[in-house]
């Protein structure tokens, strides 16, 4: 599963199904990089259960570059000019699936009748500081991941999640802590949502 989910080429070799004829299976990250469909989904099939059993969902969304992304200029070379096309489709992918999420979230705010709010702790890095696309990363690009998490944007991140997940939340909705809800309805939706690393945190 692991492989199959980082299938990225030149990195980790492509997956190929058993199955007649045989099927390759591209890197999930080309459709839902971020899980937005999955959860989204997710969330739809169990809306009734969330209101009636929860205060709202917390949507904690792992990225590793940062949302806004500056524009870099036109490359004057020749060369460049040869390559830009392609680079730029490669580029802009998650661009896109960023504007087709914020659509989604807002579409779904016509059913979602319970409060909703999205934490994103991003891995913030210049062209010139970004890291490898490898398996193995180096002492220094190490050392970049974890002054990420200190940075001003995800102190900010993290101290609004723990406002949102403090115990005496619960409390407000009328439910004592040791009286759990009853467990929502299963199904092959919670396998999806178990995928998805953008899953859903009831609160």
């Amino acid at each position: 599963a692991l492989r199959m989910g980082a299938t990225f080429p030149y990195i980790t070799p492509v997956v190929t199904l058993p199955s007649e004829p045989p099927m390759r299976v591209m890197d999930a990250g080309i459709r839902d990089n971020y899980g937005y469909r999955v959860t989204l989904q997710y969330l739809y099939m169990l809306r009734d259960w969330v209101r009636e059993n929860t205060s709202g969902v917390v949507l904690l969304q792992l990225r590793d570059k940062q949302k806004v992304l500056d524009i870099r200029p036109v490359s004057g070379s020749l060369l460049g000019r040869l390559l830009d096309p392609a680079r730029n489709v490669y580029r802009n992918v998650v661009r896109v699936q960023d504007q087709d999420y914020d659509l989604m979230l807002q579409q779904a705010s016509g059913w979602m009748d319970f409060p909703v709010e999205v934490i994103d702790v991003e891995l913030q890095h210049d062209e010139d500081d970004a890291i490898s696309l490898s398996w193995h990363l180096t002492a220094v690009e190490k050392q970049h991941v974890l002054r990420a998490v200190s940075s001003p944007h995800n102190g900010r991140a993290f101290a609004r999640l723990r406002e949102l997940l403090r115990p005496e939340r619960a409390e407000l909705t009328g439910r004592p802590g040791d009286d759990a809800p009853p467990v929502p309805p299963t199904g092959p939706v919670r396998s999806a949502a178990a995928a998805s690393p953008s899953a859903p945190g009831a609160r």
